[in-house]
């Protein structure tokens, strides 16, 4: 995608296009353990809080060197900006939920 069209281009070296790459699967994963973590919470288990939280954090320090990693790069510097953005969503959540937790089981 975005990633790969810019290392072509000289966007990204190719130093940094193996970490990028890298942090960019652990933001993937922890979306999908965040997901699941919801999926259990619904289900009123504590456990899904558990997961939960633990994906946001994993998420919130993945993409804070992804947003790193592209800021040093003129390319990715809008995108770097979106997605410091776009971490106070699951920041919101995740003290949301922590301060309702009495709810799940």
């Amino acid at each position: 995608g975005l990633l790969d069209a810019a290392i072509r281009n000289g966007g990204v070296g190719a130093d940094a296009s193996v970490y990028l790459n890298i942090l960019l699967g652990a933001v993937l994963i922890s979306c999908a353990g965040a997901a699941f973590g919801a999926a259990l919470m619904l289900l009123g288990r504590r456990l899904g809080y558990r997961i939960y939280a633990v994906s946001t954090l994993l998420h919130l320090a993945a993409t804070a060197g992804v947003m790193l990693l592209w800021v040093m790069t003129v390319y990715f510097l809008f995108v770097a900006a979106l997605l410091f953005l776009y971490c106070f969503i699951p920041v919101g959540f995740l003290l949301y939920f922590r301060r309702h937790r009495r709810w799940f089981g």
